[in-house]
């Protein structure tokens, strides 16, 4: 049982130590974004977008969302996004809406 409880705290501790920032989740959005939208991507609108990831933090793993909404998840260092069209959340975001 003591065991168990070791092999618990150290998966807790390599979660949190591994926990990607702000920095990734931004980078693994403009990737996608790029990748989704080649040509705006060309002029630069993939950096732009990218500030608009907000970072919530929940020690374990870690959320970026634009708009309030979720956008990519963050775990044991990697940063997981999905594809976001720039009609939906990034052109609310751009709007203020």
């Amino acid at each position: 049982m003591k065991r168990f409880f070791i092999v618990v705290l150290v998966v807790l501790v390599a979660l949190a130590w591994t926990n990607p920032g702000q920095a990734a989740h931004q980078r693994a959005f403009a990737d996608q974004f790029k990748a989704k939208n080649p040509v705006l991507s060309f002029f630069g609108v993939n950096k732009v977008a990218s500030e608009f990831v907000a970072y919530d933090s929940y020690v374990l793993f870690s959320v970026g969302k634009v708009a309030g909404k979720p956008v990519s998840i963050g775990l044991l260092g990697k940063v997981f996004a999905k594809k976001v069209p720039i009609e939906s959340e990034i052109g609310k975001a751009l709007r203020g809406t």
